[in-house]
């Protein structure tokens, strides 16, 4: 009776070690395709916190005098309050969209370094929409030397379509 139960624990400890190789033979077939960079950022993001500039800070990063400070800081609320009063309607528009559309939120001021976007978000509501939408010019041909004779091709969808060949032959 003992010899059964150390065959069934031998043949279980057989499944058990063929089916972990084969896990072990494709995590390393695939280790080269696999991106340990978003596990590693995950894990260093918990230490690294992100540092956003206070307003003092913001208009002396790059260490001027206090001179350059006061005439930045005049420039930027200058700039801010000639975008408030030219674009009304894109600040309204951007506010009552802005939660429930979360690309907005992210492209605000995302073109900002990271320091500098709690300030930037606070001195301009950062929002550009449009209430119509206007078909873009179609696409000029363009010319393409091809292996045996110039074509004239269009771009399209998923490549180029050849219009027709310069020669007369067909494509």
């Amino acid at each position: 009776m003992s010899e059964g139960w150390l065959l069934m624990a031998m043949f279980l400890g057989l499944v058990i070690a063929v089916l972990t190789a084969r896990r072990v033979v494709t995590m390393v077939g695939t280790l080269r395709a696999r991106a340990l960079a978003p596990a590693f950022y995950r894990r260093l993001a918990r230490w690294v916190r992100p540092r956003s500039y206070s307003e003092a800070d913001f208009f002396r990063a790059d260490g001027v005098d206090r001179p350059w400070i006061e005439r930045r800081r005049r420039g930027l609320d200058r700039l801010s309050e000639i975008l408030r009063a030219q674009y009304p309607q894109s600040r309204a528009w951007g506010a009552a969209v802005r939660e429930g559309f979360s690309d907005l939120r992210f492209t605000d001021a995302n073109r900002v370094p990271f320091p500098f976007q709690r300030v930037m978000r606070e001195r301009f509501e950062l929002c550009s929409g449009s209430d119509r939408l206007r078909r873009p010019p179609p696409a000029r041909p363009r010319r393409r030397m091809d292996a045996r004779r110039e074509r004239l091709l269009w771009p399209e969808r998923g490549g180029l379509r050849a219009l027709q060949d310069l020669d007369g032959a067909g494509p």
